[in-house]
């Protein structure tokens, strides 16, 4: 395969999509995409009995099935009624593109043309020319059709029809003038018709109905049907086409023809696609280094998977793995304020996501920085756009007058980094600490420490750095009491001094005079080598003696304590204790004096210590948030006024260059001189060089980014295009934003849905002939066959791994999809205080399956939600079914519970709709999250009592990603409504989606009883590092060192019976050291950390010692810390502001009672 074959192959998936779409064909089959809009006349369902063309005059249509005159539940009755079910089911299609694709494709489609252009039934085409944009609303059995001024050409139809005759179509667009009146709307169609290879058959009386908005009937056939009338009535095949007077409403999809359109600015740049291809990362070439504060901007805290992402996706092309829950959105805001930062070199970036609420998400969070972001969605507004280029020009004019008042001009000053500074000097402070602490020195000190700490110690002795060196460098055996001890003993006994090291050596290790010196100490009181001529028979008479025996006894005892000790290190070591110049020097006076030497040393890095060093590291990075934010937005600012006042563009209309300020000028007047708003297309075509400048971040979907009307075409315009969601977006939409772009983010998760299309059906291709092909061909080939972006960025782009997971309150609502689908790798802890005794609730009924509906567990779940409005009424609530029939079905009950129970009804229509209730199926609840999720498993024996193992989408080849996505939507509760139990399940081993669904619900029958069933759940998990589900402890008290056993027992002492003290509490990944749990309120109340021996003897972790009791934190723990240097410092200062502070903490709790 080459780049032509490749981009052809794109192509051919694009026009498949138009060609199943409503802008090619329309069947009027029942549930089609469109109905006819006719039949509502005819039937006499249009209100006050008024005609279709006199609701089309006032922009209205109204519906009222109320005036159904046909007999009640006769045939003709049932027949009118089902037209309720097809609009509903347009309605709730739109609705789901609208969320999900970020598409409105509900249109008024008029000017129907239809004819073959082949032999195939493929090549027949029914589709209107012009389409005009509606709303449609539901108030039971009474439909609205608003008709709004804003029409569009169906460019996809022409698209598809001048590429079958290998024309280039020129994307059309609607212009008024062209269809003012009869002649010249003939006009413009046949214009359009021609330029696309047709011939019009004119039938001057079907088209002038049209005009005149008087339609006719048609009657739904199939495809094959339609073709096979169209050549019994005469019309032909080839370049004819002919006029039908249908009118009708519906879902035409444009986008596929949007990006055609694109296509044809970049399918002849043939190094574009081998480009992209052959890009792959270097995996011997990684950045491992921990990411500082100062490296990027952050406007929000990270944790440091994030920041790794956002400092490394700024160099080079990434894919950003995002599980559910794990911040990406967060991540994605954080890389646009870093690009928007960028002001000595400008760059663009444009963010590219299907779905709407994703795109809200991100431009929130970026609070005052969406300034600088311009959203080009498909049901973004030209007002909308308007009022916003309006109200930022009038910010940057404000600033641009303030500028010239001042006289201050060219101002391009760098981002602060004080704020950075001050975390960064946090950072090596605790780096200092550490080392300090890790090192023998600091070991020795920390041993000292606990010894002396409750001893009344000897202060006498100066501080002496020499002598300070020698004791560390005989710290073991200068601080044994034993040997201390007995060369004490020796000393007296022989009356040798310390001072006399040689002859203290000598004597221990008996070395060729020992028995002079101790001849000498004993009969002569003295310390000698010598023995006097006239002593020499007293000397040996000595030796004989038993005095001599007993003292070589008390050597031999001495000396066996010291067994181990070499000459060379027992002569140092009594040189060092001959320093102290003190005879009765003990080791607790060792210890002491090392102590205070060391602090003396180490006095800065020390009193730090004592600071409340993590609250001020969490105040500045609170403070570098607000910074960062303040400072990009300011310093944009300045960059844009800057700009305008000294920069100059380049004019494409007259080939000239001209100043920026002339061009800002412009776009006021334009601004004040329109009524309503500028077009966007004039705002592009007109005012391009100040859109880009003023709005570096452009927020578009695959299909806006590919109009070539609004942006013209242009090779790696901007210097990043982020994409969210990759895992759902077909590789050929994302080529127009691709090839205007330099570097590629791709954020998305493999373990979650592939890109699935209403319009579209798609095949891998196979190449026959694999062998001998060049490494360039197998790579397109590989490319063609990528179903999803994710699939294209994975093995060539670098792997970000976000592992903090935010979005579930309890670990339970989680864990489950963390080892099936995550490898257990994502780091999930439990809010301290859980109002739910059971995160996930089975409820077991009695259903049965008839016509793919469990009507029992769909009446459980108004049951339930009547309960939980009531009770809980400001949570969120999504319902997840397992097929799309019981997805309306609980739909329907919805609606008409919602007519009586007003908490259902707020609940349901809230104006924020990432609050709102939803009723989704597994095909569609990709990207959503409520507080609670009701499951209606709808799984059961059928009438007859039998199960079939038939487990609908779960069954089919990425079953198991649909199984992940909708068991990770929930935030604090999961409610599963199930008609049967695991165990009748028999799925087979191939279909991984129902293998994995079988253990899910095992796992949440397993939950009911979690205490008595943790470990089996262990095991159905695969759960290696053996990680308690419900984070339950064991009640043997457990410690790291005696220093935790000391705060335990110190802690216990003082609070009363309703609290009680857990040790080596875990928390996914983590443990924490202690943690208080109130009996009464069955809750953690105070985390505690001891900074002991493993603390200090390990190297700086930043994950460990500070980003871990953040992210706890902001998990809903509270922390105190306490290190054994406070613990067993001599003033006891911070030990008791430990403990007071505990108190308090636990009074401050009491006052919730």
């Amino acid at each position: 395969m080459n780049n032509i074959e490749l981009m052809n192959e794109f192509k051919s998936r694009l026009l498949n999509t138009t060609r199943r779409g409503s802008t090619f064909y329309n069947s009027f089959l029942k549930n089609s995409q469109t109905i006819n809009l006719y039949k509502f006349e005819k039937k006499g369902l249009l209100t006050e009995f008024e005609t279709l063309n006199q609701k089309i005059s006032k922009n209205k249509i109204e519906i009222d099935f109320r005036n159904n005159t046909e007999e009640f539940k006769s045939k003709k009755y049932i027949e009118i009624n089902s037209y309720i079910k097809e609009l509903k089911n347009i309605i709730s299609k739109n609705k789901s593109l609208a969320s999900e694709k970020n598409q409105e494709c509900m249109y008024l489609g008029k000017y129907f043309i239809h004819g073959l252009l082949g032999n195939e039934e493929k090549d027949y085409f029914r589709a209107p020319i012009l389409l005009n944009k509606v709303s449609v609303e539901n108030y039971g059995q009474t439909f609205i059709i608003e008709i709004q001024n804003e029409f569009v050409i169906n460019n996809a139809l022409f698209n598809l029809i001048a590429n079958k005759n290998n024309l280039k179509w020129n994307f059309y667009e609607y212009n008024s003038e062209d269809f003012l009146d009869y002649e010249t709307t003939i006009q413009t169609i046949k214009r359009l018709l021609n330029f696309a290879g047709l011939n019009f058959e004119l039938n001057d009386q079907v088209f002038l109905n049209t005009f005149n908005n008087i339609f006719s009937d048609i009657k739904g056939y199939t495809k094959k049907e339609t073709k096979e009338r169209y050549l019994e009535n005469g019309f032909k095949k080839g370049f004819k086409v002919y006029p039908l007077d249908i009118c009708a409403i519906g879902i035409f999809d444009l986008a596929a023809g949007n990006i055609l359109s694109a296509y044809s600015e970049f399918e002849n740049d043939h190094n574009f696609l081998k480009e992209i291809s052959n890009e792959v990362f270097d995996i011997f070439n990684a950045n491992v280094s921990e990411t500082k504060d100062n490296e990027i901007k952050t406007i929000s805290i990270l944790d440091h998977s994030q920041k790794d992402a956002v400092k490394n996706s700024l160099k080079q092309s990434t894919f950003i793995f995002g599980p559910p829950g794990t911040g990406k959105s967060q991540t994605i805001v954080n890389l646009i304020a870093n690009i928007i930062s960028m002001n000595k070199i400008a760059k663009k970036a444009i963010f590219i996501t299907e779905k709407r609420v994703a795109s809200n998400v991100v431009y929130d969070k970026l609070n005052k920085l969406n300034n600088f972001v311009l959203m080009l969605h498909n049901n973004e507004s030209a007002k909308e756009i308007h009022e916003k280029i309006s109200a930022f020009y009038n910010v940057v004019k404000n600033d641009i007058l303030k500028k010239k008042q001042l006289g201050i001009y060219n101002t391009f000053n760098d981002i602060s980094n004080e704020y950075d500074d001050k975390l960064e000097e946090i950072i090596e402070n605790l780096k200092t600490y550490k080392k300090v602490m890790g090192s023998d020195k600091g070991k020795n000190y920390l041993k000292s420490l606990k010894i002396i700490s409750n001893k009344s110690i000897d202060n006498s002795f100066e501080l002496n750095n020499i002598l300070y060196e020698r004791v560390f460098q005989n710290f073991n055996l200068i601080t044994n009491k034993e040997i201390l001890n007995a060369l004490k003993r020796v000393s007296k006994c022989f009356n040798v001094p310390f001072e006399e090291t040689n002859i203290l050596v000598d004597l221990i290790f008996k070395l060729a005079k020992f028995r002079e010196i101790i001849f000498n100490s004993k009969i002569k009181n003295k310390v000698s080598l010598k023995i006097g001529i006239f002593s020499k028979k007293k000397f040996n008479n000595f030796i004989n003696s038993k005095e001599f025996s007993d003292s070589i006894s008390e050597l031999d005892n001495c000396s066996e304590i010291m067994g181990y000790i070499s000459k060379e290190e027992l002569f140092d070591l009594i040189q060092t204790i001959s320093l102290f110049k003190n005879e009765n020097v003990c080791v607790e006076d060792i210890y002491n004096f090392y102590n205070n030497n060391f602090e003396s040393e180490n006095l800065s890095i020390l009193e730090w210590n004592k600071t409340d060093w993590m609250k001020e590291f969490k105040k500045q990075m609170k403070l570098k948030n607000e910074n960062d934010l303040n400072d990009i937005h300011a310093k944009r600012i300045n960059y844009i006024s800057n700009t305008i006042l000294n920069g100059r563009y380049y004019d494409i209309k007259t080939e000239t260059e001209k100043e920026l300020s002339s061009l800002f000028n412009l776009m006021g007047k334009k601004i004040e001189s329109v009524k309503t708003n500028v077009r966007l297309k004039t705002w592009f075509d007109n005012f391009y060089p100040l859109i880009e400048l003023m709005y570096p971040i452009i927020f578009a979907s695959p299909e806006t980014i590919s109009n070539i009307r609004i942006i013209p075409m242009e090779k790696e315009e901007f210097e990043y295009c982020i994409f969210d969601e990759a895992s759902q977006i077909f590789i050929e939409k994302c080529l127009p934003a691709m090839f205007r772009s330099k570097k590629f983010i791709i954020a998305g998760d493999d373990q979650q849905l592939e890109p699935t299309d209403f319009f579209s059906t798609r095949n891998k291709i196979e190449n026959e002939y694999t062998e001998g092909i060049s490494n360039e061909q197998e790579e397109l080939l590989e490319f063609s066959n990528n179903e999803s972006l994710i699939d294209f960025a994975k093995g060539r782009y670098r792997r970000y791994m976000l592992n903090f997971h935010y979005r579930s309150k309890y670990e339970e609502l989680i864990q489950f999809s963390n080892y099936k689908y995550y490898e257990g790798k994502l780091n999930v802890v439990s809010d301290p205080w859980n109002p739910y005794s059971k995160p996930i609730e089975v409820i077991d009924v009695k259903g049965y399956k008839q016509n793919d509906v469990n009507i029992v567990e769909a009446e459980e779940c108004i049951k339930l939600l009547r309960k939980i409005v009531k009770t809980e009424n400001e949570k969120s609530i999504g319902i997840i079914t397992f097929n799309q029939h019981q997805q309306k079905y609980i739909e329907a009950l919805v609606e008409k519970e919602i007519e009586t129970n007003a908490d259902l009804n707020e609940n349901y229509n809230r104006k924020d709709k990432d609050k709102a209730l939803f009723i989704k199926n597994i095909e569609n609840v990709q990207g959503d999250e409520r507080d609670i999720i009701i499951f209606s498993i709808s799984f059961s024996k059928d009438l007859q009592g039998s199960f079939r193992n038939n487990f609908g989408p779960i069954n089919q080849v990425g079953g198991e990603k649909r199984l992940n996505v909708a068991i990770s939507r929930a935030k604090e509760k999961m409610y599963i409504i199930k008609s049967i139990q695991s165990e009748i399940m028999n799925p087979k081993k191939e279909s991984i989606g129902a293998v994995n669904f079988k253990a899910f619900l095992k796992y949440s029958e397993l939950l009911q009883n979690h205490e008595i069933n943790d470990r089996k759940i262990q095991l159905l998990l695969n759960n290696k590092n053996d990680i308690n589900i419900k984070a339950e402890m064991s009640e043997i008290l457990q410690f790291d060192s005696d220093f935790e056993e000391e705060v335990y027992n110190e802690i216990n002492k003082k609070i009363e019976s309703r609290y009680i003290i857990k040790t080596q509490v875990p928390c996914s990944g983590y443990k924490i050291d202690q943690a208080i749990y109130d009996l009464k309120d069955n809750k953690f109340v105070l985390a505690i950390e001891c900074d002991g021996w493993a603390y200090h003897s390990s190297a700086y972790d930043r994950q460990r010692d500070v980003e871990r009791q953040i992210f706890l934190e902001n998990r809903g723990w509270n922390f105190i810390r306490i290190s054994s240097t406070d613990w067993w410092n001599k003033d006891k200062v911070n030990r008791n502001k430990f403990l007071n502070e505990i108190n308090y903490r636990l009074k401050e709790n009491e006052k919730n009672d």
